[in-house]
């Protein structure tokens, strides 16, 4: 879960958000935890070390906010890394975090990272919502970057996975080592 200096929490639907989590801990030395299997609050963890938590946005829902949002964050530097489908120039623009951590987001760091989709491996139920959302995109006129890009990619598998992206985070943690 953690070594004394750092503690790494994942949330994952399709393998992407894990990838990286279990990247990232592995420059550290550390292991990471399922946000299933983590305490209710930061401040439960041991130590004072940074916390980052990756969480993948699905379908707008992004687990380790929701997770965060509430939570007493006990002295601990957290950051918050959010993996998804988005375009990323787009997304980290955006932030869309920072709304969904509520009063928490001006404590908790933020980082976008780049995700995958394979579409033979989606559920039913996800498989169709793509698909609503792409005859509704379709017909929309003046499109945003990000929609163009849903677009662009139904049906498609992608996988723009890229462990490179973790540089920032990683660079972010060992700033908050002690």
């Amino acid at each position: 879960m953690s070594t004394p200096e750092l503690t790494v929490i994942f949330d994952s639907v399709y393998g992407s958000t894990e990838h990286y989590a279990r990247s990232f801990a592995g420059r550290f030395g550390a292991t990471p935890v399922a946000l299933g299997d983590a305490p209710s609050s930061v401040g439960q963890l041991p130590g004072l070390g940074p916390v980052v938590v990756f969480s993948p946005n699905y379908a707008g829902q992004i687990s380790g906010a929701k997770w965060l949002r509430d939570n007493a964050l006990g002295g601990h530097p957290t950051a918050l890394v959010v993996v998804g489908m988005s375009v990323s120039s787009w997304v980290r623009e955006r932030d869309g975090a920072a709304k969904a951590l509520g009063d928490n987001a001006d404590r908790i760091t933020r980082f976008y990272l780049p995700g995958r989709l394979i579409h033979s491996k989606l559920s039913r139920i996800h498989r169709g919502t793509l698909w609503s959302l792409n005859q509704m995109l379709r017909r929309k006129s003046n499109r945003t970057v990000n929609e163009e890009e849903i677009v662009r990619q139904y049906g498609r598998d992608i996988d723009r996975v890229d462990d490179t992206e973790l540089d920032p985070v990683e660079q972010w943690a060992r700033g908050h080592l002690a």
